[in-house]
């Protein structure tokens, strides 16, 4: 979703644990260069489901931080327990906050819907085989 409607986004996790893997996919998905930072707040997901008033503003702060300091178009928040805060993010911050595991089940879902399956290649193109632009 970010890559759709932004030209540059930032990654926030709940743990940095995460960010070797987060990283390898955005290799693998060649959105690498489309990711302008990959930040943590140190919370555990089951932690957030509470939504203490300290867990909101540790993640409200690194909103604001990524704003601040990376300048992204949006921002990927990959804790399902803020999907309440998207919404009330995106209006006070004035940038799309994605909740990551909602958007790609919505993606997955209209995918579906349309009938369409994601091709799988043996070989991944190369860009010396892509279009010449």
């Amino acid at each position: 979703t970010a890559n759709i409607i932004a030209n540059k986004f930032s990654i926030i996790t709940n743990l940095s644990v995460s960010h070797e893997a987060i990283k390898n996919n955005l290799i693998k998905y060649d959105l690498d260069h489309k990711c302008v930072s990959l930040r943590s707040i140190e919370v555990p997901i089951l932690d957030m489901e509470t939504m203490s008033k300290s867990n909101i503003k540790k993640l409200e702060y690194e909103v604001n931080r990524t704003i601040v300091e990376d300048n992204p178009e949006a921002i990927i928040i990959t804790s399902p327990g803020i999907l309440n805060l998207t919404k009330i993010f995106s209006d006070r911050f004035n940038i799309p906050i994605i909740e990551g595991v909602t958007a790609a089940a919505a993606l997955v879902e209209n995918l579906s819907k349309q009938g369409l399956k994601i091709k799988k290649f043996t070989k991944p193109l190369t860009r010396s085989n892509s279009i010449k632009i």
